[in-house]
């Protein structure tokens, strides 16, 4: 009798169990899964050397696109959205590295023309 009741209780153990395997190896898989993917997503924001966004204080304007002309302190350039924009860069403007027509930029403004910074993207 006892034998049988040991049987059964460890039969009954074992079951209650092996419900919750299922459970618990989808959440482990899941859990790798996730860590997998966040381990991604963090080492293509380091290769592509991507900084996470600040919205810029009041009066700041960031411009992406294209130089077409630069006639001494006059950049005129063309955002990607086709609009053609003429920058003007005074004293207390920088360029950072050499920008020629053709190259890609991201200007910083300040009053909607007067630039002060820009950067070449490659």
């Amino acid at each position: 009798m006892k034998c049988t009741l040991k049987a059964i209780t460890a039969m009954s153990c074992g079951f209650v169990l092996s419900l919750g395997v299922p459970n618990a190896t989808l959440a482990i898989n899941n859990l790798a899964y996730e860590l997998e993917q966040q381990a991604a997503n963090e080492k293509a924001d380091r290769l592509s050397g991507t900084v996470k966004e600040v919205s810029p204080p009041e009066g700041i304007n960031k411009v992406q696109g294209e130089v077409l002309r630069i006639k001494r302190n006059n950049y005129v350039v063309r955002k990607y959205s086709g609009d053609v924009l003429q920058l003007y860069l005074d004293d207390n403007g920088q360029v950072i590295g050499t920008v020629r027509p053709g190259d890609r930029i991201v200007a910083i403004l300040h009053d909607q023309r007067h630039v002060l910074l820009i950067h070449r993207v490659q």
